[in-house]
């Protein structure tokens, strides 16, 4: 599983148009109890129910919080360990002008997104098809010698 950059912004917050959130749902709490008659209160069952729906709405907003949190977390996190992963990797990598094979030299992260360098030349990790394990590991990430047989 793939998680994308979902761009959440922890100190956002998230309330679709047209819904209540906690803070109205507590003043027309406030102003219901405010204008109500005092001779015939609200009677508790319906107070009660009152606090359970705002409780229950809290815990809603705070549960889709902490999930835009986790997804963030996944998709940061995920690609970077896939990225640094792949350093002396042998790769395959989708260009426009076919695939190219090489080994990862190095990791960079550049305007959000994360890139490997093969050859020299910088790719997006989402480009990358394959990932493999190098022929010849004593090169330290140098790309192998075309036509050696004695590997």
């Amino acid at each position: 599983m793939k998680v994308t950059n979902s761009n959440y912004n922890p100190n956002q917050q998230t309330i679709a148009p047209n819904t209540l959130g906690k803070e109205a749902f507590l003043k027309i709490l406030v102003t219901q109890m405010k204008y109500q008659d005092p001779l015939a209160p609200t009677n508790d069952t319906e107070f009660i129910a009152q606090m359970a729906q705002f409780s229950n709405l809290e815990q809603t907003v705070n549960m889709n919080e902490n999930i835009q949190w986790m997804l963030y977390m996944l998709g940061t996190g995920f690609d970077s360990s896939n990225a640094f992963s792949m350093i002396g990797k042998n790769v395959e990598i989708e260009t426009s002008s076919g695939i190219i094979q090489g080994i990862v030299e190095k990791v960079t992260k550049k305007d959000g997104e994360f890139m490997v360098e093969v050859d020299s030349v910088l790719y997006p990790l989402n480009k990358v098809n394959t990932v493999a394990l190098a022929k010849d590991s004593s090169n330290n990430g140098q790309n192998a010698v075309e036509g050696d047989e004695n590997e």
